[in-house]
């Protein structure tokens, strides 16, 4: 529907099996709450308003960076046909970073 290779919300999915998977690790609660964060929005379109004001208040500066990398390195797995949208997550990374940097409270508008 959004133009993605696989099936809408799979991130709150995912986030179920991270949660049977970690129990195997030494995590602790801040690092469980931050993966399970940026997996359950590894997959979220970042460029509605409503969303980056969002994200802003839900992730710091560095989580904001790494989800990026997250959504990059997902779509370089996925089908060809979908890289176009790299150099597109490339810019909205720049751009909410640095509108980030403006102050965390600032609203998002496009």
């Amino acid at each position: 529907k959004e133009g993605r290779g696989h099936f809408p919300k799979h991130g709150i999915k995912s986030v179920k099996n991270f949660n049977e998977f970690v129990s195997k690790y030494n995590l602790d609660k801040t690092q469980i709450d931050i993966i399970s964060r940026l997996i359950e929005c590894h997959d979220d379109y970042l460029y509605d308003s409503k969303k980056i004001n969002k994200l802003i208040k839900t992730f710091t500066k560095d989580e904001i960076e790494l989800l990026y990398e997250i959504q990059i390195a997902d779509l370089q797995a996925q089908s060809k046909e979908y890289h176009y949208l790299l150099d597109e997550y490339k810019i909205g990374k720049e751009k909410i970073l640095s509108d980030y940097e403006r102050g965390a409270n600032n609203e998002y508008h496009i």
